[in-house]
């Protein structure tokens, strides 16, 4: 209220507008914030804080090309500002400008050879690129600063060919919580994503059931799929390791009913024999060894009840399972229907599909379907 009247009195001091909008963005406010920090840019040109925050501001936005020019702006005030340069890195990342990243988060680097993050996500564009020996060595470089570090860990098993059992669940949660902003319009428009809506065929089909009392989604990320299930069920909960993912899925309302957590953890936690449909698409991707989660989930369907979800294809001279260089899982059939069959399940179908594109190659999946028979 303060800062309304003196902006009546002083109106084109552009540090009163600036603070002003620290104070906005500050409670959430974030349109009247970017309103201030623009009137503030019209009468000072000089301020790297200014526009770093301005670029902050349009980022939350997801005005990510704007973002992208404060932010050089920013810059070329102060060229060995490391955050201005880290978070434009980051604004190419979401534009899938990896190179341009690659040059920001080297710079970053530079300046500060042990910026955990800037290693991670240098090694992490050098990923995208396919650039496999630089994003070893920068994830060894990371493990070598953060012995403890798990995404780096368990990208350089997934890189050098070893094997695991299953992803680390805070290497899943920080994938998915900064994928959440651009996870939708990454899915549809850039890897031609329908699994949603081929599990729903395979849930018509194979139930022969259009509609069911209880549903939860299984990884239900920002609710693609809770956007398909909705009108074929009375009570629809989901669940999901990024609370960014389930902020996101809260906004759509599809949900009755969303938990933040793990599967496996949480399964305890809910009532027993209380699902007729349990629903999981591109989920134990990232699990690895599928009996606990086979397990938990049985526990959790009504006597007669689905589970339908999908795996990447493993070919089954390959093994069970192996870790990809993707850092995913691919699960053979054998092994699943050996899984399903040691955890009381009974299998219903499994179809052979295309799931997502990886640099313009498709990724052979298989979407399953079980029932719980006692």
């Amino acid at each position: 209220s303060l800062y309304k009247q003196l902006l009546k009195h002083i109106k084109d001091n552009w540090f009163l507008h600036y603070n002003f909008g620290l104070l906005l963005f500050e409670t959430d406010q974030y349109s009247a914030a970017l309103s201030h920090y623009m009137q503030a840019a019209a009468f000072e040109k000089t301020s790297n804080d200014l526009y770093y925050n301005m670029a902050l501001c349009q980022k939350r936005f997801g005005l990510l090309e704007s973002a992208v020019i404060s932010y050089k702006k920013a810059i070329r005030l102060e060229p060995d500002d490391t955050e201005c340069r880290y978070n434009l890195a980051n604004c190419f990342l979401a534009l899938d400008r990896p190179n341009d990243a690659i040059v920001e988060f080297t710079a970053v680097l530079e300046h500060d050879p042990v910026h955990q993050s800037a290693l991670n996500n240098l090694a992490y564009s050098y990923h995208r690129e396919g650039v496999m020996d630089q994003a070893i060595y920068y994830y060894e470089k990371l493990l070598e600063l953060n012995p403890n570090h798990c995404a780096a860990d368990h990208m350089v098993a997934s890189l050098t060919g070893q094997q695991r059992s299953s992803a680390p669940l805070s290497y899943v949660q920080d994938v998915f919580d900064n994928y959440s902003n651009h996870y939708e319009d990454s899915l549809l428009h850039k890897l031609h994503y329908t699994l949603p809506q081929q599990l729903h065929s395979l849930i018509s089909h194979s139930s022969g059931k259009d509609s069911f009392s209880r549903t939860i989604d299984i990884g239900c990320g920002t609710g693609l799929f809770g956007a398909v299930l909705r009108g074929a069920t009375q009570i629809l909960d989901g669940i999901d390791l990024s609370p960014r993912m389930i902020e996101i899925a809260e906004h759509k309302s599809h949900y009755d009913n969303l938990i933040t957590g793990d599967i496996n953890a949480m399964a305890g936690t809910l009532e027993k024999d209380s699902y007729d449909l349990l629903v999981a698409a591109d989920v134990l991707t990232y699990i690895g060894d599928l009996l606990s989660t086979f397990q938990a989930v049985y526990s959790l369907a009504r006597s007669g009840g689905y589970f339908f979800f999908s795996v990447e294809n493993l070919d089954e001279p390959c093994g069970d399972l192996v870790l990809r260089k993707s850092g995913r899982f691919a699960h053979s059939q054998s092994y699943v229907e050996r899984v399903a069959l040691q955890t009381g399940w009974q299998t219903v179908e499994f179809q052979t599909i295309d799931l997502r594109k990886e640099r313009e190659n498709w990724i052979q999946g298989i979407i399953c379907g079980l029932q719980k028979i006692t």
